[in-house]
């Protein structure tokens, strides 16, 4: 009896742990407020975005032309990647046309993941 206590008790305090984990959001770019879409997962700039990036998450880009540098220092697993994607139907560019600056997309990471 007193084994099954311990168990038991083991068992509580393993499933109180696993609540605790982080879980992988969804966070989107769009230049215009999404109504339908939390406001605390959505920036107005990639750059922004990427700043709150974590393995596992998942980067939505809405419509418009992005003028701004970024740079992806974030790291995904093969576990946990990080992706990032146009929303679907919409149409989106980054360029560094900002005037009198270098810019664009800056792809930096030690590791790199993908999935096909």
């Amino acid at each position: 009896m007193l084994i099954s206590k311990k168990i038991i008790i083991l068992w509580i305090l393993l499933s109180s742990l696993t609540s605790y984990t982080v879980k992988a959001r969804v966070l989107h770019v769009s230049q215009n407020q999404l109504p339908e879409i939390d406001s605390q997962v959505q920036t107005r700039s990639i750059g922004e975005a990427v700043a709150l990036l974590q393995a596992g998450d998942t980067l939505i880009i809405h419509n418009g032309i992005y003028r701004e540098r970024i740079n992806i220092d974030k790291d995904g697993t093969s576990e946990k990647p990080i992706v990032i994607s146009a929303a679907t139907g919409e149409h989106v560019v980054v360029t560094g046309a900002v005037r009198g600056r270098p810019g664009g997309l800056h792809l930096f990471t030690a590791r790199r993941y993908t999935t096909g």
